[in-house]
């Protein structure tokens, strides 16, 4: 590319040199044909138009040549440039690893200091290749809330065996449980519920069996003894090398023991898992003693499609509302079927005729689903089996993956497509704008996302295009994006944009899937704080770690038709220190009033006594006075007789 672009100058420095060298003897080989000035003015423009369109292309190619230089200065640094947004798209067209050296002087992320937001912890389950992870959340019945937060990580190897671990204290409660599907088939799909009340899990590969097996959890109270914290020597024990540290954050008052039975069990590939006494593994949450146990609960399949070639399983979902249960399964041929929890299929609907059928599933609200296909994406009421609105669609590259912001009620979905780019439409339905586009994310990358939501980020991890996915080509970088999704409006504008919260990097090493769980509390900074489990490619084992990223503040949407009002960006406290304060001052000042009133009455009940008596007194006076007076003015009558 840089001998290309020399060369290329060169040219247009030799064409200057021709055109002014020749502008002479051009001007005096039309001296005689230049009838008059006019004509000669016109000849003279043309070449002072040719050659401002020369220096036009020499400073293009200088440029060019400017940013080839300054790949390679970085290059050779491992420090990444920055480059205009035009410049760094037209670069891409050409070669995808210009991504990788570069930033978006424009969108340019906040933070990329891996070491800052993720806080390494432990590596699990690193006696196999685990092929599908994913982590649960569980709230046992006999445990409190302040004993604090526990998660499962539930991991299948390539083997199609099932292991949980326990996320806080990285101990083994699952070991390599079979399930149950044949050996030839490679388990693709890995679900566990959403509910508090069952909890269970789903694998299937993509020949049609469903497999769900019920998972238990016993919390009870064990004695203290237990609870003794193991010998020096002890803490620093390994499993095949792999140092297990203690989660600084971890559940309150709990400690992790670090089990001999259970690193033997993980490092130990038991070829007879009959013969062997299976011992208790357990952990410690609090003052409990957490056991699991998983159970065979049901199988499910795809029914049979006489229209065409057999059904291919591409999603499974769950579907929990209070106790009922539904469980969802999209094929290949665009239709989705709905199990009941017992197993017996309830109905079987076909939604889309886009080549490969429906891609992936989405819980909704309540009892629906959301499905989306390579170009398009709808609701799914499972109760009602049909589809209450009209899919959405308009996009040209292949749908990827979907998300929806539960921040909004599950009003706004997030696209990814096969391009890179990110598209928000808005799912409400109940003020005519359903399938509008809000928003869409500045092209930062040309390799597709996997998305997932933590609070008010859209965390996005570097794809393979589909076609080198179907090829196996994982040479390619994968990064962590944290979208903030407060700062969409800002996107468009002229100054820098904020929507990149940070952009993780782990070369050497590449990832090959993550999930994150947010959990509370806050750390250091305002950070909030979530349960990250990575997995990388060529590596055994699942490696977790903690993240803290500061999340932006709440605001209004009105797009989105939801949102929070401005009461709720205030702490809880305080807005009930203030109504309290509120009605503590009305009730003094309401008591003031009495008291005065009060008062007042009193006064005013002696001086109207006074008043009375003064009045009595001064009639009692006046009567006397008047009656006198009155006796003295009467006429005298005198008799008179005659003599």
């Amino acid at each position: 590319m840089h001998v290309g672009a020399m060369a290329a100058v060169c040219q247009v420095h030799a064409k200057v040199v021709v055109l002014l060298l020749l502008s002479p003897l051009a001007c005096c080989a039309e001296t005689d044909s230049c009838a008059d000035d006019r004509s000669c003015r016109v000849h003279v423009k043309s070449l002072v138009d040719e050659l401002d369109a020369v220096g036009a292309d020499m400073k293009g190619k200088r440029r060019t040549l400017e940013s080839l230089d300054r790949f390679r200065r970085s290059v050779a640094s491992g420090v990444r440039i920055e480059l205009p947004t035009a410049q760094r798209e037209h670069l891409e067209r050409a070669n995808a690893l210009v991504s990788e050296v570069s930033f978006d002087t424009k969108h340019r992320p906040i933070s990329t200091n891996l070491t800052r937001h993720v806080h390494r912890s432990r590596l699990v389950a690193n006696s196999t290749q685990v092929r599908l992870h994913v982590l649960m959340p569980i709230k046992p019945k006999t445990l409190s809330a302040k004993a604090g937060p526990f998660t499962l990580l539930v991991a299948v190897g390539v083997d199609g065996r099932l292991s949980m671990h326990s996320v806080t204290t990285g101990d083994l409660l699952v070991n390599a449980m079979d399930l149950g599907h044949p050996a030839r088939v490679h388990i693709r799909h890995l679900v566990v519920s959403q509910g508090i009340n069952k909890h269970f899990v789903l694998s299937a590969g993509d020949y049609g069996e469903i497999h769900v097996h019920s998972i238990k959890v016993v919390a009870k109270k064990a004695d203290s003894s237990m609870w003794a914290s193991p010998p020096a020597a002890e803490k620093g024990e390994s499993d095949n090398g792999e140092n297990r540290t203690e989660l600084a954050t971890g559940v309150e008052g709990g400690h992790a023991l670090e089990k001999e039975k259970v690193a033997e069990s993980e490092a130990t590939n038991l070829k007879n898992p009959q013969e062997q006494v299976p011992e208790e593994l357990w952990t410690r949450i609090s003052d409990r003693k957490i056991t699991i146990s998983v159970n065979f609960s049901r199988s499910l399949r795809l029914p049979l499609d006489n229209s065409g070639p057999t059904l291919k399983l591409t999603s499974v979902l769950s579907v929990e509302r209070d106790d009922v249960v539904y469980f969802v399964a999209g094929d290949s041929r665009g239709g989705i079927s709905i199990f009941h929890e017992d197993g017996r299929l309830k109905g079987r609907t076909k939604l889309t005729e886009d080549p490969g059928g429906i891609r992936g599933l989405v819980r909704g609200l309540l009892q629906q689903v959301v499905f989306f296909s390579s170009h398009s994406f709808g609701i799914f009421s499972v109760s009602q089996m049909d589809m209450p609105f009209e899919s959405c669609s308009g996009w040209t590259a292949p749908l990827t993956d979907m998300i929806l912001d539960p921040n909004h009620a599950n009003s706004r979905a997030f696209l990814a497509l096969a391009d890179g780019d990110v598209l928000v439409f808005s799912l409400n339905k109940q003020k005519d704008r359903a399938c509008e586009l809000l928003h869409k994310f500045p092209r930062v990358s040309r390799l597709p996302f996997k998305l997932q939501m933590w609070n008010s980020h859209v965390v996005g991890m570097q794809m393979a295009q589909p076609e080198a996915a179907a090829q196996q080509q994982t040479d390619h970088l994968r990064e962590l994006f944290f979208f903030n999704t407060v700062a969409m409006d800002a996107v468009h504008g002229d100054v820098a944009s904020r929507i990149i919260t940070a952009q993780l990097n782990f070369r050497p090493r590449r990832l090959e899937d993550f999930a994150i769980n947010g959990i509370p509390g806050m750390a250091a900074g305002e950070r909030s704080r979530a349960q990250l489990a990575l997995r990388y490619i060529g590596e055994n084992g699942v490696e977790l770690s903690e993240l803290t990223l500061q999340q932006p503040p709440a605001l209004y949407d009105v797009n989105a038709g939801g949102g929070e009002s401005w009461l709720t960006r205030f702490p809880k406290i305080t807005v009930f220190a203030v109504a309290v304060l509120g009605v503590v001052l009305w009730n003094v000042r309401k008591a003031r009033w009495s008291k005065k009133s009060a008062g007042d009455s009193t006064l005013d009940d002696e001086s109207t006594k006074e008043t009375s008596n003064d009045s009595k007194e001064d009639a009692s006076q006046h009567g006397q006075q008047s009656g006198e007076e009155s006796y003295e003015d009467r006429p005298k009558i005198e008799e008179i007789f005659d003599d």
